[in-house]
């Protein structure tokens, strides 16, 4: 039986996708009267003192729009 040896420099060829997907979403969250009026302070705030408050990240977003993903991709050559 004929025993088997590996090629110098055999390889396989690759190539690589880099895929990025964009997804577009509208989403609303109702505020109270107090929140729309410290948000608004911090819209307005020209010194940039005033931080976005920290409530914003806490609010229940509700999916009014989307479009659909679109995707783009670069490909690339893998030579070693």
């Amino acid at each position: 039986m004929k025993a088997l040896t590996i090629i110098d420099n055999c390889y396989m060829a690759k190539i690589e996708r880099f895929i990025t997907l964009t997804t577009w979403e509208w989403r609303e969250a109702e505020l109270t009267e107090e929140q729309l009026v410290e948000y608004k302070a911090y819209q307005n705030d020209e010194t940039g003192e005033i931080e976005e408050p920290e409530w914003v990240d806490e609010l229940e977003f509700e999916l009014v729009r989307d479009k659909c993903p679109a995707d783009e991709y670069e490909d690339e050559l893998i030579e070693d």
